[in-house]
């Protein structure tokens, strides 16, 4: 309806708007998957398996933040490498990152960069989520199998043996 824009100066800023509170909303399932789960091996399986769901039960909102053109203005620089920090989603990815951190430091996890894993780990869920939404029709192995695959590869492939 044209009554909205009179809250927003143009449509990006309305866009930038409902990614905002659809990343709050991804950022409390994935800190409630964390804060629920007995140590820090599972909590990294529990955010993965929360990002899917959050993708699945929200696809209109998922392809808006992860799926369609349109936050170039928001992509970092080349020239600013701390520029990653004020992109739009990014207390969910820290929080990811820190998640990795914890399982390192108890020694769950071999030593590796958090930071690469938590990418690893969320390309891992992105592909099975958006490919979920944007192929319904392929058919796709039970969605629990992809989940523990996934954590047996990513996670399990990690673990201090």
């Amino acid at each position: 309806a044209p009554a909205i824009y009179r809250h927003f100066a143009d449509k990006d800023e309305l866009m930038m708007a409902v990614c905002d509170r659809a990343f709050l909303h991804l950022d409390a399932a994935l800190v409630a998957a964390r804060e629920a789960a007995p140590d820090p091996v599972e909590a990294l399986l529990e955010c993965a398996s929360a990002y899917i769901d959050f993708a699945l039960e929200n696809p209109g909102q998922y392809r808006i933040l992860f799926m369609s053109k349109g936050h170039e203005a928001h992509e970092p620089g080349s020239d600013d490498p701390d520029a990653w920090n004020e992109m739009p989603g990014m207390n969910a990815f820290r929080g990811l990152v820190d998640a990795v951190q914890q399982a390192v430091d108890a020694n769950l996890l071999k030593a590796a960069d958090p930071q690469e894993v938590a990418v690893l780990l969320w390309t891992g869920v992105h592909g099975i989520a958006s490919l979920r939404i944007s192929m319904p029709d392929f058919p796709w192995p039970p969605l629990e199998s992809q989940r523990k695959l996934l954590g047996d590869v990513v996670i399990s492939g990690l673990a201090r043996g």
